[in-house]
């Protein structure tokens, strides 16, 4: 089954719309097809950082288990990122000791 697909108008700043023409006839593809690979490639990027910081978070003691759960979208907490919070906490834990 093909993906629906539904169009929507930009505004982009006209010299980066001739480096666009200039890419899309150098590569031959269409400035629709780049803009959807360039698009799909920033979201995936972001998502993946946002998912870092919120690992970091949690593993550093600055985001609860059930808002870490929520935020992330599991059922449960993976094992290696519960082990990695406890040797956090108990590393904490002789600090202050």
């Amino acid at each position: 089954m093909a993906k629906k697909e539904k169009t929507f108008l930009i505004r982009i700043e006209a010299d980066l719309l001739k480096r666009l023409d200039r890419y899309s006839e150098k590569r031959e593809y269409s400035k629709a097809e780049i803009i959807r690979i360039a698009l799909e490639s920033y979201i995936a990027n972001m998502e993946e950082a946002e998912d870092k910081e919120l690992i970091e978070q949690y593993i550093n003691l600055r985001l609860e288990p059930k808002e870490f759960m929520k935020v992330m979208d599991f059922k449960s907490i993976p094992k290696d990122l519960q082990k990695a919070r406890k040797e956090k906490l108990e590393e904490m834990k002789k600090v202050n000791k």
